[in-house]
């Protein structure tokens, strides 16, 4: 009988079923790129940052392709901020039975074709992945917002808030990769200005910041989410605007 930790893929066809037992821990195959997403029942949620570098060689139809070779056609929305699976999703869960919220891997091969392995067990909320909109997760992303000056034109630096700054103090990037709404990446380039009467820096994104405003349409007064992995592995950020919340 197959342990818990078994991947569904790797079943026959009449045993495919979700059980009850914890997901297992998972580790990439290859060098691949590579991340885990959760199978819930509406939509897949994908990691974003993996999206992000890989977006300009990714169409908006995938192959998935599991441990016996079922091959399975879905669409991706194209988005670097929120991408999802969208159509054929539903025809997927039902192919392997599942009933609860297993996890899932995908391996970038090329050509828009992932290879997949899902796991069995429902996974809690405080094991999604750290990019899920409904993870509870400790790794959780993080989100700050900024208030864009109210000046016009716009101009080439925003000077950020100190919590903010001081984030990025500790990861100690130079530049930034900032995707924006309209599915495209600038690279800015930030600075550290330190105040020596005070001793504190203030954190400034300056060259290539007009321009990225200008291509995601950011105009003055405009509020902005600012959203990041929490230890900022890699230089990619992403920035939407949103809704006041008064």
């Amino acid at each position: 009988m197959e342990s818990s930790s078994s991947l569904i893929s790797e079943l026959p066809q009449n045993q495919r079923s979700v059980n009850c037992s914890i997901a297992p821990m998972m580790t990439s195959e290859s060098n691949r790129p590579f991340f885990i997403a959760v199978c819930t029942e509406v939509i897949c949620e994908l990691d974003p940052l993996t999206i992000a570098e890989l977006f300009d060689e990714l169409d908006d139809q995938w192959t998935l392709i599991d441990g016996l070779a079922n091959v399975h056609e879905v669409e991706f929305n194209k988005s670097m901020l929120m991408p999802i699976i969208i159509r054929g999703w539903d025809k997927f869960r039902n192919y392997y039975n599942i009933t609860s919220n297993p996890l899932m891997s995908f391996t970038y091969v090329g050509n828009s074709i992932f290879l997949i392995k899902l796991f069995n067990g429902s996974t809690p909320n405080n094991e999604y992945p750290r990019y899920h909109t409904l993870t509870t997760s400790c790794l959780k992303d993080l989100t700050f917002e900024v208030d864009m000056p109210d000046t016009s034109p716009i101009t080439s630096k925003l000077i950020l808030p100190p919590a903010f700054g001081i984030f990025f103090q500790t990861i100690n990037h130079e530049y930034l990769r900032v995707c924006g709404g309209s599915n495209t990446i600038t690279i800015c380039k930030l600075v550290f200005k330190k105040d020596v009467k005070s001793n504190t820096r203030t954190v400034i994104i300056t060259r290539g910041w007009r321009s990225f405003c200008f291509h995601n349409d950011i105009s003055p007064k405009s509020l902005l989410q600012f959203k990041c992995d929490s230890i900022m592995a890699k230089n990619i950020i992403f920035v939407q605007k949103v809704y006041r919340r008064y």
